[in-house]
């Protein structure tokens, strides 16, 4: 029978094996990945779309949301974006509104487009204004910007 130190020490073990597995995940690693995922995604659509098979709205609007916030966006918005000014309002509404905008037009409801588009950028620029709550550059900063966006995008969607 375990006892309960040593249940206590498995579960710490487990939480520090996964909080260096999340420290070991650097900055350029990610953003190739999601660069890659972000092709990969627009590629994806685009064969589903010309076969007339629609996905769901919320695959399309995380699959348009990463593209937007890796593929498609230019090392000049990624860099400028953090002064917080008219690029990182463009930004916002590339990355955060479009994916939403489109998710809402597959849905066919004019009303929820129009709000999922406003909660999409005002959401989107919020999030990347916080500066990855202070915790720039750090791969917890990066997992949280990221959980943040793709869980309003979600809430947002699938609510419907």
């Amino acid at each position: 029978m375990e006892t309960t130190n040593s249940k206590k020490r498995r579960l710490r073990d487990r939480n520090t094996s996964a909080l260096t597995w999340l420290q070991r995940l650097s900055f350029p690693t990610y953003w190739k990945c999601g660069k890659i995922v972000g092709g990969v995604g627009l590629v994806v659509l685009v064969i589903l779309l010309v076969t007339d098979r629609v996905p769901h709205p919320a695959a399309v609007a995380v699959l348009l949301h990463v593209a937007g916030d890796f593929s498609l966006q230019s090392p000049e918005t990624a860099l400028r974006k953090h002064e917080r000014g008219r690029h990182l309002l463009v930004h916002a509404l590339a990355s955060g509104g479009l994916p939403l905008a489109i998710a809402g037009l597959l849905t066919g409801n004019l009303v929820n487009t129009l709000i999922w588009t406003a909660i999409g950028v005002a959401s989107h620029y919020a999030v990347d204004w916080t500066r990855r709550f202070g915790m720039e550059g750090t791969s917890l900063g990066v997992v949280l910007d990221q959980g943040c966006h793709l869980l309003i995008i979600l809430t947002l969607v699938l609510m419907d």
